[in-house]
């Protein structure tokens, strides 16, 4: 049979279950309490330490940590339409205030739970000190008890000495260490740790001797040497006197447990009481958590701040909208000169000025003026305001306007809602006057709607035409249907509520729409580039660039690097994205059936640069994360029989990988 020589660097790589012939250098078949670490090898897999047990924690529930430093770790639990929180450094818990609107009894004072938990911890911090003084005391009491007597301990060991043949002088010594020898004139030698205690005829007080080892030492013996173990009497070391002192301090200790332990029942049931009045038993309709499982919640810590979130709730956007245009119009005169000057409401004239050969603006407007305010047409009443060079015109319903006059077609016009371009805009107007700026009647998405802002804040006067949203539209997302959070308070404990998403501020729902995520529910989310991520469905949504909590553009002006990212991963068949895990070249994203990478060409992430490109088609668990482990990225899938572990190394730019199963 011919030998098979193989070189195996290290067993770091995991379990394998594929035949001997499949597996990768470093695989095994089996692993039984190791832990591979590529520093420090393989080592034993290390125990837990038990600190503390929950208090009032379920055997269900979705479990999470809450990692900000070495101080501030938590763990909690959502259970029972709750959550829950507790110290990882001491097991303490923390009050949690769930906030209105979500099924919180008006039985609920959260002030009473804090101070029912505070007296609740201190008790129980007293309790573990009682405890550790009961066990020092007993400790102490055992010592001293043990020591009323004198005890006898028996001493025997032999030492060798030895130098190798290569040194000058080779020799081979035995001797004692501790124990009692005899030479052949009946004389003791006593030794006690390599001390001589006595070189003597006789035996010294409190050593006698014990059992003859001369047989086992033949070195010794064949110096003449008789070999004995060493009887030592040791005295009592306590008096009967430390005894009783010892008892009466253990009686304290013992006694000051009891009383903390009393004391700690009584302040554990106060504070029970308080968190069964704030019991919630039915969770509104409209709160976030409503029908949410263990299984429907995520967490994602950043900073001071655990987002929560409900994978079975659909965002929708808030239903108030921005306030409808009123009834108005602006009327511009650009050019003063002979004829006519006419204003046409509904189509019909009614204000004219004759300019003649010449005319004076002032005269121009203020006559156009005077033929409308305050009067009605039609059943409609009117009012005029001159501002600048221009008229302000509002009415009590809506109407139409059209404008002739002047020397040339563009002597004087008139705009409502809509204008073609920016530079026909006044540059005095009403203040709040809002217009569409169609740009290209070809596109929709280069229009953007500007309001008027008077510089000194009042009615009408001087001031800049700056973006605005459009009117009769949704605007801010409803907090009620977007992911919670779960704030640490300065008193430790912890609040439960709703984020403040920033509005649609610019443009209309063609040129700065709603996230795609509205609509759908939100199944992961994640911290990439300083964006704030979502997925749903095949779509992933990234906030502005360092401006987390906003999903709409800040101009329509142009697109500008840190605008928010919407993306789809477009494949033939139907996929669903349910986590992702950042690396050093992209963002992988899982799907059911495949994975997709999440990258950029230029040194920044924006929408004009980001991309998805498929990178695999394997499936993929939805409930069970993908993990990072040093340079792979490990994820698994289900069989009948076994769960398949897959790994993702060497990714690249290109979408170059290699899968280790």
């Amino acid at each position: 049979m011919s030998t098979l020589t193989q070189r195996i660097p290290n067993l770091f790589l995991g379990i394998s279950q594929q035949p001997d012939s499949r597996k990768f250098p470093g695989q095994v078949r089996d692993a039984v309490n190791t832990l591979p670490d590529f520093a420090l090898g393989m080592l034993k897999r290390p125990g837990g330490e038990y600190i503390e047990s929950l208090t009032n924690a379920t055997t269900t529930g979705r479990w999470f940590s809450i990692l900000r430093d070495q101080d501030e770790k938590y763990i909690g639990q959502y259970a029972n339409n709750v959550f829950r929180i507790w110290s990882l450094n001491d097991g303490s818990p923390r009050a949690v205030d769930m906030g209105s609107g979500t099924g919180v009894p008006g039985t609920c004072v959260i002030a009473d739970v804090k101070t029912t938990l505070a007296d609740f911890n201190t008790a129980a911090a007293l309790t573990k000190t009682r405890l550790t003084e009961l066990n020092a005391a007993q400790s102490t009491y055992a010592e001293t008890l043990a020591g009323q007597n004198a005890t006898t301990e028996e001493l025997f060991d032999v030492k060798y000495n030895y130098t190798p043949p290569s040194t000058p002088t080779t020799f081979y010594e035995v001797y004692l260490y501790s124990g009692i020898i005899k030479d052949a004139t009946g004389v003791y030698t006593v030794k006690n740790a390599d001390t001589v205690v006595s070189v003597s005829s006789t035996l010294p007080a409190g050593y006698s001797l014990g059992t003859e080892r001369t047989d086992e030492n033949p070195k010794l013996a064949a110096q003449g040497y008789r070999v004995y173990t060493a009887l030592h009497s040791v005295a009592a070391t306590y008096t009967p006197a430390q005894l009783s002192a010892a008892l009466a301090a253990m009686n304290t200790a013992q006694t000051n447990f009891v009383n903390a332990v009393a004391d700690e029942s009584t302040k554990l049931g106060l504070y029970n009481t308080q968190v069964a009045n704030c019991a919630i038993t039915t969770v509104p309709a409209s709160a976030y958590l409503n029908g949410a499982t263990s299984e429907d919640i995520e967490v994602l810590t950043l900073n001071d701040y655990t987002f929560v979130l409900n994978k079975a709730k659909t965002v929708a956007m808030n239903p108030a909208t921005t306030a409808a245009l009123p009834n108005q119009a602006f009327v511009v005169l650009n050019i003063v000169g002979t004829g006519h000057y006419r204003i046409k409401l509904d189509g019909t004239v009614r204000a004219e000025y004759n300019a003649g050969t010449g005319g004076d603006v002032d005269q121009i407007l203020d006559d156009l003026v005077g033929d409308i305010d305050g009067n009605t047409f039609g059943g409609k009443t009117y009012t005029a305001v001159r501002v600048g060079a221009g008229i302000y015109i509002s009415c009590t319903a809506a109407f139409t306007i059209e404008v002739v006059g002047g020397p040339s077609e563009d002597a004087m016009y008139a705009f409502q809602d809509t204008i073609s371009t920016v530079s026909s805009l006044p540059l005095q107007a009403k203040d709040g006057y809002k217009v569409k700026v169609i740009n290209s009647a070809e596109l929709d998405i280069d229009d953007m709607w500007l309001e008027f802002q008077t510089s000194s804040g009042a009615t009408y006067g001087v001031g800049t035409w700056e973006e605005s949203v459009g009117p009769g539209i949704t605007y801010e997302l409803d907090p009620l249907t977007m992911p919670h959070q779960l704030v640490r308070q300065t008193d430790g404990s912890f609040v439960f509520g709703p984020v403040s998403w920033d509005d649609r501020l610019i443009g209309d729902l063609t040129t700065n729409p709603d996230p795609s995520f509205v609509g759908s529910a939100i199944k992961h989310m994640f911290l990439y580039r300083n964006r704030f991520g979502f997925l749903s469905n095949e779509t992933v949504s990234m906030s502005r660039a360092g401006d987390l909590f906003n999903f709409f553009n800040t101009t329509a002006l142009a697109a500008t690097d840190d605008d928010p990212i919407d993306i789809s991963a477009s494949t033939a068949k139907p996929v669903t994205l349910h986590y992702v895990r950042p690396t050093a070249v992209g963002l992988v994203l899982f799907g059911d059936t495949e994975q997709f990478l999440l990258n950029t060409d230029a040194d920044i992430l924006s929408p004009r640069t980001a991309k998805i490109n498929t990178m695999s088609s394997y499936e993929c668990e939805a409930n069970v994360e993908a993990v990072s482990t040093g340079v792979v990225t490990n994820f698994i899938a289900k069989s009948p029989l076994y769960t398949k572990l897959f790994g993702l190394f060497d990714i690249g730019v290109m979408v170059h990988l290699k899968l280790r199963n």
